[in-house]
């Protein structure tokens, strides 16, 4: 019986859709800086150029944003729900005596059916404590003793 709250499918939908809402967001306000770009070149007035500068450094900004975001959003994307490993890897669903978290890329905590998901990256300290660890095993963090519950 497992002693998750969701499934490994319920967290990849939910971090998927945080990460288009997070791409949506960025091409909103990209689609904004040109705009205003556009509405400043209709009405070319002195001082205009430094208003010019800044918009341009502005959209190379949200470019690389952009391009970031949609670069996380495929690597979620390309992870298969139905993997499983023993050990802690990229794609695991994990269950402790503290929390429950989801490797993957780095998105925080998102909440899935009202309980908290932690979504980490194999870059975070956590995760090296996790890394190739399996059901029943234990770590220490902050000084206290951890219990891997399920891995899926």
């Amino acid at each position: 019986m497992s002693v998750l709250p969701f499934s490994k499918s319920e967290v990849l939908d939910a971090c998927i859709k945080y990460q288009s809402d997070q791409v949506d967001t960025i091409k909103k306000q990209l689609s904004q800086i040109l705009e205003s770009a556009n509405d400043e070149s209709d009405g070319e007035d002195e001082g205009g150029e430094s208003f010019k500068e800044q918009l341009q450094v502005e959209r190379e900004m949200y470019n690389k944003k952009l391009k970031e975001a949609s670069e996380t959003l495929e690597i979620i994307k390309r992870l298969d729900p139905k993997k499983y490993s023993e050990q802690i890897s990229m794609g695991s669903l994990i269950k402790t005596t503290e929390q429950t978290f989801f490797i993957c890329t780095s998105l925080g905590e998102l909440k899935i059916n009202g309980n908290s998901c932690f979504v980490i990256s194999t870059s975070s300290p956590i995760y090296s404590l996790l890394s190739g660890r399996k059901k029943n095993e234990k770590y220490k963090f902050r000084d206290k003793e951890v219990e891997i519950l399920e891995v899926k």
